[in-house]
């Protein structure tokens, strides 16, 4: 969205926020902001009511001609609720969520899913992953907008094989057979029998130090050369991710993939599962990064292991990945791509 007021177009925020209690609201030339109030702790108890009340409310304060809601939860709800034209961007797909963890809190947000899917009017998805479930789903078509980087995350050009002992890195937040970081762990080990100067950092929620993942695989006897690093300040990970030989991207389901997406704009080239949802759209069918059956060790470490052995193909696919990266997912594309988006919406209701 800032973006679009970055292009001028008039731009009214509003968001839900802990701290607040009750409405606040901040005025600048083109752009205003409110913040209502988000509840630390039980808010699913009636199904986010406060929080959908508290969007209504501030929209129907200040009503833009067209709404763009983020999530189908309460915030797509509470647009809803003012009637006014709302495109919502389902960022997620909760029934699988709450198949993978079913607890109280994830079947509330699958009722509110559902709830928006079935009342609201126009849809976008950041990925066809995403938007062929909301189509099928609906019956209805859903459009692709995918998700934005800001210009200076871009490198301005491909980078150099960079040479020396080679330095994987990894983002996975959370240990589980989706995110399947044993499979890469396994693979690391025995690419480390040809490269054995290689080095893997992992970094994400149940990754750190004496974490689940390390656990594993020191009981595996596979923890030589890997660094449990675990959650870090975001720009930290940009920065290892820009110095890195290779990005590893082990999930095998992924609504869209922002550390792909960033390791793509950083010119660090991509080792990915080509069955992981989004992650073959996001890597154009493995023109801007490697896919492969990261199920299967000996095959990722096979894939690793072909770049990091070709230097001229290395370069090759580093700068494959930052160019489609650079065409397809700036701020000022995928403003334009809601721009328009939003004026058909705005256009059909007049």
């Amino acid at each position: 969205m800032l973006a679009l007021y970055r292009g001028g177009d008039q731009v009214v925020l509003y968001t839900l926020d802990e701290s607040v209690d009750g409405h606040r609201r901040f005025d600048a030339e083109g752009l205003t902001v409110h913040i209502g109030p988000y509840r630390r702790r039980h808010r699913m108890r009636d199904l986010m009511a406060v929080e959908r009340r508290a969007i209504r409310d501030m929209i129907r304060e200040d009503p833009p001609d067209v709404v763009s809601a983020q999530w189908c939860y309460e915030f797509a709800l509470g647009a809803l609720a003012t009637g006014r034209p709302t495109l919502i961007t389902s960022n997620d797909w909760a029934p699988t969520i709450f198949r993978l963890k079913p607890d109280p809190y994830r079947l509330g947000r699958l009722g509110l899913f559902l709830w928006t899917l079935v009342h609201g009017r126009q849809f976008a998805a950041p990925s066809p992953f995403i938007a062929d479930r909301v189509s099928r789903f609906r019956r209805r078509p859903c459009a692709v907008v995918g998700q934005p980087l800001e210009e200076q995350l871009f490198r301005p050009a491909p980078r150099r094989w960079p040479g020396g002992a080679p330095a994987l890195i990894s983002i996975a937040n959370g240990w589980g057979r989706l995110k399947n970081t044993q499979s890469l762990i396994q693979a690391f080990a025995l690419l480390r029998r040809s490269i054995p100067a290689a080095t893997l950092t992992i970094c994400g929620a149940d990754h750190g130090p004496g974490g689940p993942a390390e656990r594993w695989a020191r009981s595996a006897g596979l923890a030589e050369g890997v660094a449990f690093d675990g959650l870090l300040p975001h720009a930290v990970v940009l920065d290892r991710l820009s110095h890195s030989h290779l990005c590893v991207h082990p999930s095998l389901s992924e609504a869209f993939g922002q550390t792909i997406l960033e390791a793509m704009a950083s010119g660090t080239p991509v080792v990915a599962s080509r069955d992981a949802g989004a992650v073959p759209w996001l890597l154009e069918q493995g023109r801007a990064g490697v896919l492969v059956d990261t199920r299967d060790p000996a095959a990722l470490c096979g894939a690793m292991t072909g770049l990091l052995s070709d230097p001229n193909r290395w370069e090759s696919q580093s700068a494959a990945g930052l160019t489609s990266a650079r065409a397809r997912f700036t701020a000022q594309a995928v403003a334009e791509r809601y721009r328009a988006l939003l004026r058909r919406l705005l256009d059909s209701r007049l």
